[in-house]
């Protein structure tokens, strides 16, 4: 930084801090399982680190899982009631302006019915 004040000029450092506030991107943002198959949602951060990611689900809006790690979201075995939309937020709370701390991405789930075929004899 160069301040002139009456025809002499004085340097001094300065230091510019950027903030990125975080962002979030779900892969995939639709997918459609078949009762009993397990899901795998991903969560992609942007931004300034260190993140949170935080997922809710779409029934009640439940927090299903918090972490500083883990981005990805897995469920098992899908039952009929876990179909709708799940919501990834991903976290900086070491941002000044708090209002930019969170971002968020939805994926819409599927989940059909299992076809049971029953043979009976006769």
């Amino acid at each position: 930084v160069n301040v002139t004040l009456n025809a002499s000029s004085t340097s001094r450092g300065a230091a510019l801090i950027v903030q990125i506030p975080p962002s979030a991107l779900t892969v995939p943002s639709a997918v459609t399982r078949t009762e009993s198959q397990s899901l795998e949602i991903n969560c992609i951060p942007g931004g300034d680190m260190p993140y949170t990611f935080t997922w809710t689900s779409p029934t009640s809006s439940l927090l299903i899982s918090s972490s500083p790690y883990n981005s990805t979201l897995r469920i098992n075995s899908l039952n009929l009631a876990d179909a709708g939309t799940y919501l990834c937020t991903v976290s900086n709370f070491d941002l000044v302006d708090p209002a930019q701390e969170n971002a968020t991405s939805t994926t819409s789930v599927i989940v059909q019915g299992r076809i049971i075929v029953q043979h009976h004899l006769l």
